[in-house]
């Protein structure tokens, strides 16, 4: 018996995913197939952090938290650990990027004891979408990113930023006007789960 291989990244958008687990119980292992709907940020239920998710539309009930989701080729595309109540076949699954950053600060930079965990970015951003806002602080139409309207003290971006920046790029990446950056082939992000691809304490390089 072979272990399941952990995908490099997320899964491709409507590609085929069966989330394995015992809902509600039972003797038999129960799969449910469905489709990646949509990749992005979204609060994890037990953290309560802002972390990258997958959207899949296979059935994800008590009981499967925990358990394995593959792809239609035996890959292991992540981790289902939640659904959207008050919503019909929307789950989420903790994605490859997140379980390695996990894996990687426990047995590599640390240990378990001393994990720091996903960091934030530590500010409160708002979007440049507004006519009358990017009047106010004189931005012509090709500068395109996200004002800086607080900086946590003591916190990621502490000394670093300051209020009533722009900020244009995070890690090489574009920010549009409404906070999101692109994502490799997977569609845009919010800005702030590029902060949480990082191990506390490496560099991260903006531009302003």
């Amino acid at each position: 018996l072979e272990p399941a291989k952990l995908l490099e990244d997320c899964p491709l958008l409507r590609s085929v995913v069966l989330v394995a687990g015992f809902p509600v119980g039972g003797e038999e292992l129960s799969i449910t197939e469905g489709v990646v709907s949509r990749i992005e940020g979204q609060s994890y239920s037990h953290s309560q952090r802002y972390l990258l998710a997958v959207t899949v539309d296979a059935a994800i009930n008590e009981g499967n938290s925990g358990g394995p989701v593959f792809n239609d080729s035996g890959g292991l595309v992540g981790i289902a650990f939640q659904a959207l109540q008050g919503a019909e076949n929307t789950g989420h699954i903790i994605p490859p990027p997140v379980i390695k950053h996990f894996i990687k600060g426990v047995t590599t930079l640390s240990g378990p004891d001393e994990y720091k965990g996903y960091p934030a970015d530590g500010i409160k951003m708002q979007q440049l979408t507004n006519s009358c806002l990017r009047s106010y602080y004189n931005l012509s139409d090709s500068i395109r990113g996200v004002l800086v309207t607080d900086v946590f003290y003591n916190n990621t971006c502490h000394g670093i930023l300051q209020k009533n920046d722009i900020l244009t790029h995070v890690d090489g990446r574009s920010v549009a006007n409404n906070g999101t950056v692109a994502y490799g082939k997977y569609g845009r992000v919010d800005v702030s789960i590029i902060f949480t691809l990082f191990q506390c304490g490496e560099r991260i390089i903006f531009k302003l």
